[in-house]
């Protein structure tokens, strides 16, 4: 099952992903200017993923799965469901230029590179800027 995110899957998420504070997710979450949908198999959270909405685009700020789940279409059937419920709207997301399998995963997904990044990571890589 697919819904939005609530308060209430903070603790969930941070059993598995240490990416953020609470007060990060709490603050996203309860944003009304984000669009985050969570993948729940037997009510346990699989995948996530963070998203903010304005009036003209959609970015894809993050998206994770719980390191059991990876590599199984999760992340996958929440990237089709932002598309599908938004389609008139475009979608962008950033990705390492390194990140070859996630790369064309987007690609196969529809998204085209759009622009480059220099140095935006801590490690120097570049990011793709990409759009569906």
């Amino acid at each position: 099952m697919i819904r939005r995110l609530t308060i209430d899957d903070i603790k969930n998420i941070l059993t598995w992903d240490k990416h953020f504070f609470v007060e990060q997710l709490q603050t996203m979450i309860s944003n009304p200017n984000y669009f985050n949908l969570g993948l729940f198999v037997n009510n346990t959270l699989i995948s996530y993923m963070l998203n903010t909405i304005s009036h003209d685009s959609i970015d894809l700020i993050w998206i994770a799965t719980h390191p059991q789940y990876r590599a199984q279409g999760y992340a996958t059937q929440l990237i089709k469901e932002i598309i599908s419920s938004h389609k008139n709207t475009p979608i962008f997301l950033e990705v390492d230029e390194k990140n070859n399998k996630v790369i064309n995963l987007y690609k196969k997904m529809g998204f085209i590179r759009v622009h480059i990044r220099n140095k935006y990571y801590s490690n120097s890589h570049n990011a793709i800027v990409m759009k569906k």
